[in-house]
C-alpha cells in the first residue's frame, strides 16, 4: 500500500501509512511531518507514530525524509532559531533608534 502512494503526485516521499491516516489524530488531521519545515513554528518536533520530523518537503539527505536521528535535525533547529534572532536585531531601524 505505501509503494502505490509512492507513485501518486505529493507522496513521492512518504514515511508510512501512519503519516496519512486522519483517523489516528485528535483533530481529524494528517501527522505533522506532512507539514513542511519552512511553514512550521514553534519547535522542530518529530511525529509521535513514526519517529519521522519532515517526509514532506523532502529536506533530508538525498532528498529524503528528516528523522529524528538525522545529523540535518539539529542543524535545522539551529539555523531556524538564528533566523529568528537575525530577524528580532533587524527589526529595530538605527534612526528610530538614534531618536
Amino acid at each position: 500500500a505505501l509503494i502505490s502512494k509512492w507513485r501518486k503526485p505529493g507522496y513521492e516521499i512518504l514515511c508510512s501509512m501512519a503519516a496519512i491516516q486522519k483517523g489516528s489524530t485528535n483533530f481529524g488531521t494528517t501527522s505533522i511531518c506532512r507539514v513542511p519545515l519552512a511553514q512550521r513554528g514553534g519547535q522542530i518536533m518529530p511525529s509521535v507514530t513514526t519517529g519521522c520530523v519532515s517526509c514532506v518537503s523532502g529536506d533530508g539527505i538525498d532528498g529524503g525524509p528528516v528523522w529524528w536521528t538525522d545529523p540535518y535535525t539539529a542543524w535545522a533547529a539551529k539555523k531556524k532559531a538564528d533566523k529568528k534572532q537575525k530577524r528580532a536585531e533587524q527589526a529595530v531601524d538605527p534612526d528610530v533608534e538614534a531618536r
